[in-house]
């Protein structure tokens, strides 16, 4: 690619990133759906990693859960993983 071609970016992306935020406070009360869930798994799972290594260990939590709770959840994956 040459220094006077551009590369082509779909507008509708561009205004996603303009209208983005990153929220300092979360509503307690707020639980994510399944399907919505599952995108966000889906993303996470489909983002760079260095080298392709990817190093992807993702916990699920609902309030209730035991990992939610910090009961040893989050751990108890990366531990059976080696």
């Amino acid at each position: 690619m040459t220094a006077d071609q551009s590369i082509p970016i779909d507008v509708a992306f561009l205004d996603l990133l303009r209208e983005r935020r990153s929220p300092s406070v979360f509503d307690p009360r707020h639980e994510l759906s399944g399907p919505d869930l599952a995108s966000l798994l889906e993303a996470a799972r489909w983002s760079p990693s260095c080298g392709n290594a990817q190093p992807w260990a993702f916990v699920v939590a609902r309030r209730g859960d035991a990992a939610h709770a910090g009961e040893g959840g989050a751990t108890a994956g990366a531990e059976a993983r080696g």
